[in-house]
């Protein structure tokens, strides 16, 4: 059942990547805002900061899942879907980055 649900292809491996992020991002947006609004520091994940945290978290799922799983196809995946933020998050706030 386990091998079924994480089969060996790209798609697979994108839409783990897609999910991921945007759980990573969900999490550690409310994780700030419980824990440092409470004690009047504001948000201390701003931008780029939390996007930086939620690719480097990505890119440890990326190596285990190529090294440790040896899933290179979702491994495959799961970079396009990095590349794919990535992307988006300088097109997006290329102001503020250039």
């Amino acid at each position: 059942m386990r091998e079924r649900l994480l089969r060996d292809t790209i798609l697979m491996g994108f839409l783990i990547g897609a999910v991921s992020i945007m759980v990573d991002y969900i999490v550690l947006f409310y994780v700030d805002k419980l824990f440092f609004n409470i004690s009047d520091m504001g948000h201390v994940l701003k931008f780029p900061r939390l996007q930086a945290i939620v690719l480097a978290m990505n890119i440890v799922l990326f190596r285990f899942m190529i090294v440790k799983w040896k899933k290179t196809e979702a491994g495959k995946g799961l970079f396009l879907s990095i590349v794919i933020i990535t992307a988006w998050y300088i097109y997006k706030y290329k102001k503020s980055v250039l």
